[in-house]
C-alpha cells in the first residue's frame, strides 16, 4: 500500500478506478464532478447514475467509466460543512472507507482520490486532508491524491510528511482529534452517573476523593470542562497532591474507556492511529499533556517534549483494549451478585489492580477493613471511588466470561 499527492487532474490518472466527489443524487455538478462527467461519455454516465439513484453521504456506488482512463469510477458522497458539529469527520471518513472497499471489491489495486467535501461543500483544506489521510493509511490498495490548486497541495503534503512521523498531535481545537480531548463535549455514563466531558468526570473524581462533595455538585451543575477545572482547582484541605497522582491515572482511564466505548465513531479514529504515538499538545499541561502546543515544531521532537503525556498514554492503552471489542454496560444493568462475597485479597491481575485504585485513597484502618472483607461488608467505608472501582472489576468480570 501507499499514498501518494500530486498535482494533475483526476480524469487522466492511470489507475483501476478514480472516485467522483459525488453529490447524493449522483447528479453532474461543478468541480471534480462536473470534470469527470465532461471528460466521460455524459449521457451514459448520468444513465447509470440514475439508475442507482439516492445515495445518502458517507456512501459509495460504482460505475463504468464509460471513457476515462480508469476502468470504474467511484462515486463518493462527502459531507457539507456546517462547523464540525453535526457529525461531518465521521461521515466523511465513512465516505473514504466505504470508496476503498467498493474499489476493493470491483478488483482495483490503485485508486486516485479527489479531496472530497473540500470544494463547494465547505470542508476545512486541512481537516479535510487529516480525515482523509487517516481513513486511507491501513488501506490495501495504491492510493493517489489528485488536486490542481497548489496551495491544497502544500497542505496535503505538509500533513502526510507529519503523519510519517509517527505521532498524532491533538488539542481540544483541532478537528478530526479533537474528540481525544478531556474538554470535548461527549456526554457518558459511568458507574450509575452521566458526565458531559472527561475533564467534568475528572474534576468530580477528584473532589470527591478528597471529601469535597459540595465542590462536586458544583462540577456536575455547570457542564462546562473550563469551569469543571477551575473548581477542581479549589484548595482543599484534606489534598493530597502524591495521592492525586497515583490514583487519577487509572480514574481518568476508567472514564476515558467508557467514552470511546459509548462513542463507536470516536472509538474508530482513535484505532485508526493504530502504530501512532499520541500527543496531547498543551503548552501550558507537563502533566496530562507534552507541554508544547500544536503551533509548535517540536511537537515531532519527541526529545523536546516538556511533559509527561499522560493523556496521550491512557489513550493508546485505550486504542489497545478496544481490540477486545466489549461495550460499556453499567454497573446498574449487569452487576453480578456473586461478586459481593469476593474479598479484594483473593483477587489477582486485573482485578486486584482495578481495586489497588481505591485502596490507595484509604487510611491504614479503612485499607485492613478492605483487605480482610466481603465486597458486600464495605458500607462503612468512604463511597468516593467505591461504585467506580465495582464498574471496573464489572467490566473485568464481563470480558473474561465472553
Amino acid at each position: 500500500m501507499s499514498i501518494r499527492i500530486v498535482r494533475g487532474n483526476i480524469v487522466d490518472a492511470e489507475c483501476d478506478a478514480v472516485v467522483n466527489a459525488a453529490n447524493e443524487h449522483l447528479m453532474r455538478g461543478s468541480g471534480v464532478c462536473g470534470a469527470i462527467f465532461a471528460s466521460a461519455d455524459a449521457e451514459r454516465l448520468e444513465a447509470a447514475c440514475d439508475a442507482i439513484g439516492y445515495t445518502p453521504a458517507g456512501n459509495a456506488a460504482v460505475t463504468p467509466s464509460f471513457g476515462l482512463e480508469a476502468e470504474y469510477i467511484i462515486h463518493a458522497v462527502g459531507p457539507v460543512w456546517k462547523g464540525g458539529y453535526e457529525g461531518e469527520y465521521d461521515i466523511l471518513r465513512k465516505c473514504y472507507i466505504n470508496a476503498l472497499e467498493a474499489a476493493g471489491n470491483c478488483g482495483a489495486s490503485s485508486v486516485a482520490f479527489p479531496l472530497i467535501s473540500a470544494g463547494v461543500f465547505g470542508f476545512p483544506i486541512e481537516a479535510a486532508w487529516e480525515t482523509a489521510l487517516f481513513a486511507c493509511r491501513n488501506s490495501s490498495l495504491d492510493i493517489c491524491f489528485m488536486v490542481l490548486d497548489d496551495r491544497i497541495l502544500e497542505a496535503g503534503l505538509r500533513i502526510l510528511g507529519n503523519m510519517n512521523k509517527k505521532i498524532v498531535c491533538f488539542d481540544n481545537d483541532n478537528g478530526l482529534f479533537e474528540c481525544f480531548s478531556n474538554w470535548y463535549r461527549a456526554p457518558f455514563k459511568y458507574a450509575g452517573r452521566q458526565y458531559s466531558s472527561i475533564e467534568t468526570y475528572m474534576m468530580i473524581q477528584k473532589v470527591e476523593m478528597f471529601g469535597e462533595y459540595e465542590l462536586a455538585e458544583k462540577i456536575q451543575k455547570s457542564d462546562d470542562a473550563a469551569e469543571a477545572k477551575r473548581i477542581g482547582r479549589t484548595p482543599m484541605k484534606r489534598f493530597d497532591a502524591a495521592l492525586w497522582e497515583e490514583a487519577g491515572y487509572n480514574i481518568v482511564k476508567r472514564g476515558v474507556r467508557a467514552k470511546f466505548e459509548q462513542y463507536p465513531e470516536y472509538a474508530e479514529i482513535l484505532k485508526q492511529t493504530e502504530g501512532m504515538e499520541i500527543a496531547e499538545c498543551n503548552a501550558d499541561d507537563r502533566i496530562w499533556g507534552i507541554g508544547i502546543g500544536l503551533d509548535d515544531d517540536r511537537r515531532y521532537d519527541r526529545k523536546s517534549w516538556a511533559g509527561t503525556n499522560r493523556l496521550g498514554r491512557i489513550l493508546m492503552e485505550v486504542r489497545e483494549e478496544l481490540k477486545e471489542g466489549l461495550s460499556y454496560e453499567d454497573i446498574d444493568d449487569v452487576f453480578d451478585e456473586r461478586l459481593w462475597d469476593i474479598r479484594p485479597s483473593d483477587m489477582g491481575g486485573r482485578y486486584a489492580d482495578a481495586a489497588a485504585t481505591y485502596r490507595i485513597t484509604l487510611d491504614y484502618e479503612q485499607k485492613y477493613v478492605f483487605d480482610t472483607s466481603r465486597f458486600g461488608d464495605m458500607q462503612n467505608l468512604p463511597k468516593a471511588g467505591f461504585r467506580e472501582m465495582l464498574q471496573e472489576i464489572c467490566d473485568i468480570w464481563r470480558q473474561e466470561c465472553i
